[in-house]
């Protein structure tokens, strides 16, 4: 059963309050509450890929800070999605003839999200974080978490 830890903050920069939820499956994730608004803690660490641009490596931080540098989600969307672009249809139709998008979101069981995502009223933010539920309750739901071990190579640690 998760537990929550709370503890007023001393930052003039954050006034807000830490939750921490920790249960004994996971990591502890920090949520920091600013102004009433949530927000996820900046790591000062966070994984970004080799060879490419800023326009990737800003989703890639955004993942990892959504993710708490889980490199394995990481590569996972890395195998999914090569070119981190949290709008894109896969090329690819699926056998079952549905379509993937996005982090692998697949059309039969992820339509209202999808069709957020073709309209483009929903962030990369929002459509890392969907997926990132997603492959927490299922890792196997993302064939790319299969072929993941590919990609480490192809990501570093920041300082």
């Amino acid at each position: 059963m998760p537990f929550i830890i709370e503890a007023e903050t001393t930052s003039k920069t954050d006034s807000g309050k830490r939750n921490a939820v920790a249960d004994g499956n996971r990591s502890l994730n920090i949520v920091t509450e600013v102004d009433g608004e949530e927000t996820l803690p900046s790591p000062s660490k966070y994984y970004q890929k080799y060879n490419v641009g800023e326009d990737q490596n800003w989703v890639v931080k955004l993942a990892s800070k959504i993710s708490n540098n889980d490199l394995d989600w990481i590569t996972t969307l890395e195998r999914e999605n090569g070119l981190w672009d949290m709008y894109r249809l896969h090329p690819n139709q699926n056998r079952d003839g549905s379509w993937d998008y996005s982090c692998g979101l697949n059309s039969y069981y992820h339509w209202p999200m999808i069709e957020k995502i073709i309209a483009r009223t929903v962030s990369e933010k929002e459509i890392l974080e969907y997926c990132y539920e997603v492959y927490n309750k299922r890792h196997g739901a993302f064939y790319g978490y299969y072929k993941r071990h590919l990609a480490t190579h192809l990501f570093y640690l920041t300082n």
